[in-house]
């Protein structure tokens, strides 16, 4: 095997073990594209023997691969030579930690990706304290320590995640827009109320407020009345 092809199959492991890939609709092998025919040449002899969620996969990092830039491409480069150097119990722990993400709802997933994007964007020796410190840390402190971040941002949509996720939908996206037109003390109490409600109580709630102008909202929220 050429060592370009053996480099396409290392990069496309590596998309399928990090679960970078989408959902996709596989077909024979004559309906790819030359360019994902380039990619998937490892793979040619081999296609019509490979089973359908396999060939799902392989297109779908195909599809991905030929998308990327220059740029991205070495990064996953980069990426795939990390897991390499992985011993085999710790490329089980990021698996398994994939999987419970996958498992999260929509909402919780979005504030752990927002979460991960703030953490990028610090400045690297900031990032390296955070690591040291993170390291040296039993698993209590770790869960107290994730609590008292996510308590620490400002706003209802921290505090409120949780029964966000678990609301319907409408509901969860007609609270979250309220939040966002709200002030400070507002958003807090509201977040209070959802995070010690029930889903009885946010339907009164929302009930509450729906006939509501902003300025009645703002005065209801930070009123001593609990609805």
């Amino acid at each position: 095997m050429r060592v370009d092809a053996l480099i396409r199959r290392l990069v496309l492991l590596a998309l399928l073990l990090t679960g970078w890939l989408t959902n996709a609709v596989a077909g024979e092998w004559d309906s790819l594209s030359e360019a994902e025919q380039k990619v998937l040449a490892p793979f040619a002899e081999e296609w019509d023997s490979l089973g359908a969620e396999q060939q799902e996969r392989l297109e779908s990092g195909a599809k991905l691969w030929t998308s990327m830039t220059p740029e991205q491409k070495r990064l996953v480069h980069k990426r795939f030579g990390q897991w390499q150097r992985y011993a085999p119990a710790q490329r089980q722990r990021i698996l398994d930690r994939f999987a419970r993400f996958r498992a999260l709802p929509p909402e919780q997933q979005r504030l752990l990706r927002q979460n991960f994007r703030r953490f990028n964007a610090l400045p690297e020796a900031q990032k390296r304290r955070i690591r040291e410190r993170w390291d040296s840390m039993s698993a209590e402190q770790r869960k107290s320590f994730l609590n008292r971040l996510r308590n620490a941002r400002a706003g209802a949509a921290p505090s409120a995640a949780r029964p966000l996720a678990q609301m319907a939908p409408a509901q969860a996206r007609w609270f979250r827009e309220l939040s966002s037109r709200l002030g400070p003390e507002a958003k807090r109490s509201l977040a209070r109320r959802l995070r010690g409600g029930t889903p009885e109580k946010w339907n009164a709630l929302e009930r509450q407020l729906a006939d509501l102008s902003l300025q009645e909202q703002e005065a209801f929220l930070t009123g001593d009345a609990a609805p």
